[in-house]
C-alpha cells in the first residue's frame, strides 16, 4: 500500500462496540461477480450452496462495513488528491458507469480503509511473510490450475499478492474482534441475496 495520503488516530477502539446488519446491500453486479467466482473455484458444488456462499459473503460485507463505520471514528484523515486518482482510474474499471463523483467518494473510502488496515496491522501485529504468498499463490495454482510464475517473478504482483492476503487477515480480526448481530426481519431488505 504506497499512498501519500496519511491518518491520525484520535480516540481508542471500542471492542465492545456492537453493530446490527438489519438489511444486505450489495451491488446486483459484484453478486453476479461473486457467484461466477465461486461457481468457478468450485464446479461441482450444487447451485443452492453457491447461493448460501454468495449469501455469507454479502452478509460478511455488510457486517466488516457496519464496524468499518464505528472504527473510522477513530481516525483523522488527511487524503492526498494523488492518490484519489489514482484510485478513481482503477475503480473505473470495474465500475463502468457510476458517475465520476461517485467513483471519487469510493476512492476516499478505499484509501481510508487501506489507512485504516495499516493502522490495525501494527496495532495487531499483522504482517505477511513471502512464505505465505507463495503458499497462498500455490493453493491458487491447485484450484485453478492457472500458472503463477508471473507473480513469482514480478515484484509488483508478488506485493499485490501480499496485500491482499494483509486485508485478508485484517478483516477476518475486524470481523472477529468487534461483535456482531444480525436482525434480517424484513424480507422488502434481503431482495438482492437470500440464503439458500
Amino acid at each position: 500500500m504506497n499512498l501519500k495520503s496519511t491518518y491520525k488516530m484520535i480516540g481508542k477502539l471500542n471492542y465492545a462496540e456492537s453493530v446490527t446488519v438489519t438489511e444486505l446491500r450489495a451491488d446486483k453486479n459484484i453478486i453476479e461477480q461473486h457467484r461466477k467466482r465461486l461457481t468457478e473455484l468450485m464446479p461441482n458444488e450444487k447451485p443452492e450452496q453457491i447461493e448460501k456462499r454468495v449469501f455469507d459473503i454479502v452478509l460478511r460485507d455488510n457486517a466488516f462495513g457496519l464496524i468499518m463505520t464505528n472504527v473510522a471514528k477513530s481516525f483523522e484523515f488527511n487524503i492526498d488528491a494523488a492518490d484519489v486518482e489514482r484510485v478513481s482510474n482503477q475503480l473505473k474499471q470495474v465500475y463502468k458507469t457510476l458517475p465520476d463523483e461517485q467513483i471519487k467518494m469510493i476512492a476516499n473510502h478505499v484509501i481510508q480503509r487501506d489507512l485504516v488496515f495499516i493502522e490495525l496491522g501494527k496495532l495487531w501485529d499483522i504482517f505477511v511473510t513471502d512464505e505465505e504468498v507463495k503458499q497462498g499463490l500455490n493453493e491458487y495454482y491447485k484450484t485453478t490450475n492457472e500458472p503463477i510464475r508471473d507473480y513469482l517473478n514480478n515484484k509488483e504482483k508478488f506485493e499485490g499478492i501480499r496485500n491482499l492476503i494483509y486485508s485478508e487477515k485484517i478483516v477476518k480480526e475486524i470481523l472477529n474482534r468487534f461483535p456482531v448481530k444480525v436482525d434480517l426481519k424484513k424480507p422488502e431488505n434481503t431482495e438482492a441475496v437470500k440464503p439458500a
